[in-house]
C-alpha cells in the first residue's frame, strides 16, 4: 500500500510494463494463476497505494513511529528503482538503508 505501483510503471518503465501486481507466471499465460482484473476487490485494495492504510498496518504491527531498517542488495542492481522505493517507504516512516555488496559477496549470503 505504500508503493504507487502504477507511477514507476509509468515514469520509470515508460509504460512498457504492467502496474499490476500478478502470480509468479506471466499475464500471457493462461492456467498459471489469477489476472488482476479477476481479483476479488479486497486483494485488489491491498495492493492500492494508500498511505495512510499503510500507516494503520505499521501501528497495528507495533510500529506506530514507524522503524529502521536495511536491505543488502547486489551492487549491480538497479540502484535508482531502490531509492525510488526507499522514498516510498520513508513516507510511512520506514527509514530503509541500502546496503550494496559486490556480487559475490551478496551472492554468498543465500
Amino acid at each position: 500500500m505504500s508503493i504507487d505501483l502504477p507511477r514507476p510503471a509509468a515514469n520509470y518503465y515508460n509504460n512498457q510494463v504492467s502496474p499490476y501486481p500478478s502470480s509468479l507466471t506471466s499475464i500471457y499465460q493462461n492456467g498459471g494463476g489469477f489476472p488482476y482484473t479477476a481479483w476479488p476487490q479486497d486483494l485488489k485494495d491491498t495492493y492500492t497505494y494508500n498511505l495512510t492504510a499503510a500507516k494503520k498496518l505499521l501501528a497495528e504491527a507495533g510500529f506506530p513511529g514507524g522503524f529502521k531498517t536495511n536491505i543488502v542488495v547486489d551492487s549491480a542492481a538497479d540502484q535508482d528503482l531502490l531509492q525510488a522505493v526507499k522514498a516510498y517507504f520513508f513516507a510511512i516512516g520506514v527509514d530503509m538503508e541500502i546496503r550494496p555488496m559486490d556480487t559475490s559477496s551478496w551472492a554468498s549470503l543465500s
